[in-house]
């Protein structure tokens, strides 16, 4: 009878463990994606400074990446479309895939350009919250480019 108490209360412990686990990583992923959204509903509100908050200032591309979603506010009317590709890894660094769409209209609605494209977002926790350090390709987000859909 010891010994089966004893297997019972080792298969709870590892059952718990693996409940706890496999919620702490569902909450990471959706904390992760919500700070990809983030991003994208901050660009399509004309708020580049609110996009940039999610952004690691040791982020590669960090000043290009700001002075883009400026100006896209600046010269468009902006709607996104971002459609998760994967769950993130895992790890201290957990990268993501999404496929980026975005609109841009002018303001009189006379004409609007489509650009999307594969973006691979990482992550790492700065400060006990989730800064992206990499995030690329980044032209479709370069107002002066002529970049078709994809």
């Amino acid at each position: 009878m010891a010994v089966t108490a004893r297997n019972f209360r080792s298969l709870a412990v590892a059952a718990l463990f693996c409940v706890l686990t496999t919620g702490a990583r569902a909450d990471q992923a959706g904390d992760l994606r919500e700070r990809v959204m983030q991003v994208s509903n901050a660009i399509s509100a004309a708020n580049g400074p609110d996009a940039m908050e999610v952004f690691s200032k040791s982020c590669k591309d960090y000043d290009k990446l700001r002075r883009d979603f400026t100006g896209l506010a600046d010269g468009y009317q902006i709607t996104n479309e971002v459609n998760f590709l994967d769950d993130p890894s895992e790890g201290d660094e957990p990268e993501m895939h999404v496929h980026w769409t975005m609109t841009l209209g002018d303001a009189q609605h006379t004409f609007s350009i489509q650009r999307a494209a594969d973006i691979t977002v990482r992550f790492r926790r700065e400060k006990g919250k989730w800064k992206i350090v990499e995030f690329a390709p980044i032209d479709i987000f370069d107002p002066s480019a002529q970049i078709p859909a994809r």
